[in-house]
């Protein structure tokens, strides 16, 4: 074959098989080597590198365990940032290391649809977790926080905190042998729930009953459970008591009412209280759902 230039020479079909040869100058010597050889075991650098495969096998295959540095996806500004980084991995570790200021160390999602989770027997996260804006929701009922890992009293029967709420309810008073109905200027009642406990408090002002036998007073927001409970702080005024008596008002067992008493200053039988028309009353207790 006569000699020729290497710009006379016929294009080659790419993509190469590396099988191709190639001449080269090694220690003085013109050698033959491989296409794929070329750069075998050698480190490789470049300003760019672009992968032309739009499907198929990815272009980029890393064999090695060693951690690489700098190896950054796309930030938040990019085009195409919200397919930065993907992964349908169902093992393995993903770890997000944030820079040295703590206060920079956020990570965010563009809405509502994202869940972070453990799926290992622990399901539990180590160190302090700090909620920076928004709240930590209870996602099913029953469940909140187990302080099991406590030492409990030889009595413990549960170390889960489940509940808290606050709000408002309606207080009623009625007559035992008729219930009747009353008028009232106030009638209030606020209470905060924490897991089993109750706090509550009545303020009502009792303009006319038309109810007969002795007061019931009821409505409050969760029936108390078997237990027995301490009377409520009790203040009231123009209610009509047996002289040398004193209210005493207890929320009762089982029931959202309470049971309604008069007590002898000097000791002696709790008897009821009978209906007055007309009278203020507030009472201030716990109770134990």
């Amino acid at each position: 074959m006569a000699d020729k230039k290497i710009s006379q020479l016929t294009g080659a079909s790419t993509p190469l098989a590396g099988t191709e040869v190639l001449p080269i100058v090694q220690s003085g010597s013109t050698v033959k080597v491989s296409a794929a050889d070329v750069t075998a075991g050698r480190a490789v650098s470049a300003l760019t590198y672009t992968s032309t495969v739009a499907t198929g096998t990815a272009p980029l295959t890393v064999t090695s365990t060693t951690e690489v540095a700098n190896l950054r996806a796309a930030n938040a500004t990019s085009a195409d940032s919200a397919n930065a980084v993907k992964s349908n991995a169902t093992t393995g570790l993903l770890q997000v290391a944030g820079p040295a200021a703590a206060s920079t160390r956020v990570m965010t999602t563009p809405d509502a649809n994202f869940t972070v989770a453990r799926t290992d027997a622990a399901n539990s996260f180590t160190g302090n977790q700090t909620l920076a804006t928004g709240n930590l929701i209870q996602g099913t009922a029953a469940k909140g926080i187990d302080f099991s890992a406590n030492t409990g009293a030889a009595g413990e029967t549960s170390s889960l905190l489940n509940w808290y709420e606050e709000g408002t309810f309606t207080p009623v008073i009625s007559g035992t042998s008729s219930a009747g109905t009353g008028t009232y200027s106030v009638q209030n009642g606020a209470y905060v729930r924490i897991g089993k406990m109750v706090q509550y408090q009545i303020y009502i002002v009792l303009t006319a009953h038309t109810g007969t036998g002795d007061i019931a007073i009821g409505g409050l927001p969760f029936a108390a459970g078997t237990g027995h409970y301490p009377p409520a702080a009790v203040y009231v005024n123009n209610l009509a008591l047996t002289a040398g008596y004193y209210p005493q008002i207890a929320v009762s067992t089982a029931s959202t009412n309470f049971l309604v008493r008069q007590v002898p200053t000097g000791g002696g039988a709790a008897i009821a209280i009978p209906m007055d028309t007309a009278f203020d009353i507030l009472l201030s207790g716990t109770y134990q759902v």
